[in-house]
């Protein structure tokens, strides 16, 4: 049977965990009244996760659903990422790494990255300017379309076509 574990998830989770009901939130993450969840405050170098504690069986349907705001500072955080992956939950490298770089094994990511990596004095993460979403795959943050593990083999498109910025104040 094939399982994977659905996990949300902004930078990288530290080590201490708390469980409130089926989900467990790590690092900085914290149940806001229901069924709300905030990832990070908004404050420098916060990292947090949350992930339901039980698995999904992919041989049966299911439906996963969530709304997800981006504040309003661009030069904030990184964005986030939302990662199916099947065995033990491992973290990746947080920053511009959006929490899952690196994570070995069968891991199917999601990606919503809304800051620019790729300017003067930041890192060449072969990251894009507009606020984007990518379909990525094994914890291989690159971008580019010749990347194997850019699984839609294109560029990243636009969050919301036609609007290259999504912080809408929103929170």
């Amino acid at each position: 049977m094939n399982t994977l574990r659905a996990i949300l998830f902004i930078f990288c989770a530290s080590g201490l965990s708390v469980v409130r009901a089926q989900f467990v939130y790590t690092g900085d993450a914290s149940a806001l009244s229901c069924p709300c969840t905030q990832l990070t405050p908004d404050a420098a170098s916060k990292n947090g996760s949350v992930h339901n504690a039980t698995t999904v069986d992919l041989s049966t349907t299911f439906t996963l659903d969530f709304e997800v705001n981006f504040g309003n500072d661009d030069a904030g955080g990184e964005g986030m990422a939302f990662v199916m992956k099947s065995g033990a939950w491992s973290l990746g490298s947080g920053g511009y790494g959006l929490g899952y770089e690196g994570i070995a094994g069968n891991v199917l990511t999601v990606e919503f990255d809304t800051r620019d990596n790729h300017t003067p004095l930041e890192v060449v993460n072969f990251d894009v300017v507009s606020d984007h979403i990518s379909l990525q795959d094994n914890g291989d943050i690159n971008n580019l379309p010749a990347n194997p593990n850019n699984l839609r083999g294109i560029a990243p498109t636009e969050i919301k076509p036609g609007f290259p910025d999504v912080e809408d104040g929103a929170t």
